[in-house]
């Protein structure tokens, strides 16, 4: 009996050790203080509202890596630690004793970098466009906080903006000055125009149906607008379009060309194209149809034999025999 007694203490005794000899580091702890360090211009309520250490509440060691993530997420800050200290002279109560780890509760200190934040946003060179349209297209203005990736964006976005408007070979790079005493920086904008391009001649090879002067006015590149690169293949479209809702259903687009005068300041565009044959609307039958009489559904075709062919009419016609199978609970019916 005594033998028994005695391995029952040594058992409990054993477990309480292991308990002791639990790290207090790990956590969880109460939170008796929170603080802010490292910052200059961004307000610590900022930072102590996106993090989750709260005075009076249980902070889990998980909690570390998710503040950090969280904090480096507001994009003013280069680098983040946390700092978790215990108390001295102080207790945790009595609701979370049985929670923590700690006998003392603890601070937990946010140490901060911060990145510059923007005194001045600087633009040179830019004629062909204001200095301050460049600044509209750039997320970055003054009193953000410098980001070297969205400022790379804002360089796209200020390029695009100008071959938009005929500079097809603008280009643009940035300069920075900090000061990192005041955790500030000055941003200069470098742009480099180059010359504004319009569209001299448009020229057609493979046609036959229409007019030349027809078809480039189906185009925004067209002779004395500015030259659009991004839009060519829209105009492609448009011209494959009108022919086949003009009787030609075979036509396609089958090369281009763009060439340049010497300052770069004129665009000669070239296009080729298969027209097809042009072609009318002969009878119409249909096939596999049980649900409607062919009689019924002749009532969806929306075009009229002898007519020349309209994609647009044909493709309505295959819309309206779509919907009237739907109509009757036949939602996968295929044509």
């Amino acid at each position: 009996m005594l033998n028994s007694f005695l391995l029952l203490c040594f058992s409990v005794f054993s477990v309480l050790s292991a308990r002791a000899a639990e790290p207090a580091g790990q956590g969880p702890w109460e939170v008796a203080e929170t603080a802010v360090k490292g910052n200059v211009n961004l307000k610590p309520k900022v930072i102590l509202k996106t993090a989750k250490a709260k005075r009076g509440r249980v902070y889990m060691q998980s909690f570390i890596a998710q503040d950090i993530e969280a904090l480096m997420g507001l994009g003013s800050l280069d680098k983040v630690s946390v700092d978790i200290e215990e108390l001295d002279g102080k207790a945790v109560s009595a609701k979370l004793m049985q929670v923590v780890t700690s006998t003392r509760p603890v601070r937990i200190t946010y140490l901060v970098t911060e990145k510059p934040a923007i005194k001045a946003v600087i633009v040179k060179g830019a004629k062909g466009l204001s200095k301050s349209s460049v600044k509209d297209e750039m997320s970055l203005k003054e009193k953000d906080f410098f980001y070297e990736l969205r400022m790379r964006e804002d360089l796209q976005k200020i390029t695009d903006k100008y071959h938009e408007k005929g500079f097809i070979d603008a280009n643009a790079d940035y300069d920075v000055r900090f000061d990192t005493a005041s955790s500030v920086c000055f941003l200069t904008v470098n742009v480099v125009e180059g010359e504004k391009a319009r569209v001299s001649v448009v020229m057609f090879t493979g046609v036959t149906g229409f007019k030349e002067k027809k078809l480039r006015g189906k185009m925004k590149n067209k002779p004395k607008k500015i030259y659009a690169p991004k839009e060519l293949e829209a105009d492609f479209k448009a011209l494959e379009a009108f022919y086949k809702d003009n009787g030609y259903p075979d036509f396609k687009v089958t090369g281009s060309s763009v060439s340049f005068n010497e300052n770069r300041s004129s665009v000669t565009l070239q296009v080729s194209v298969q027209e097809g044959a042009c072609q009318r609307f002969g009878a119409t039958f249909f096939t596999g149809n049980s649900v409607y009489l062919s009689s019924e559904l002749e009532s969806a075709v929306d075009y009229r034999r002898g007519k020349y062919f309209n994609q647009e009419s044909f493709e309505t016609t295959l819309r309206a025999i779509q919907d009237k199978y739907a109509d009757k609970g036949y939602l996968k019916a295929a044509i």
